[in-house]
């Protein structure tokens, strides 16, 4: 198996910043860590309202994944 490693980190294009984020959520489901997906989800989720000023029809609801059981 071949390691990951964090190649992105040495970008200077307009494309960092997105792996940059997908590396967060990497680890995080890499480590189970379902609430901090969740989080990290929900504020992305939340930037992404912020940013097409959609605050006036926007109920936050939970992923599916957090209804389920071990969440």
């Amino acid at each position: 198996m071949r390691a990951t490693t964090d190649w992105h980190l040495t970008m200077t294009d307009a494309w960092q910043p997105r792996f940059e984020r997908a590396s967060r959520l990497g680890a995080l489901v890499a480590a189970g860590d379902r609430a901090g997906v969740a989080a990290l989800l929900h504020q992305w989720e939340e930037a992404f309202v912020a940013r097409n000023r959609l605050e006036a029809i926007y109920e936050k609801t939970p992923f599916p994944f957090e209804l389920s059981p071990g969440a």
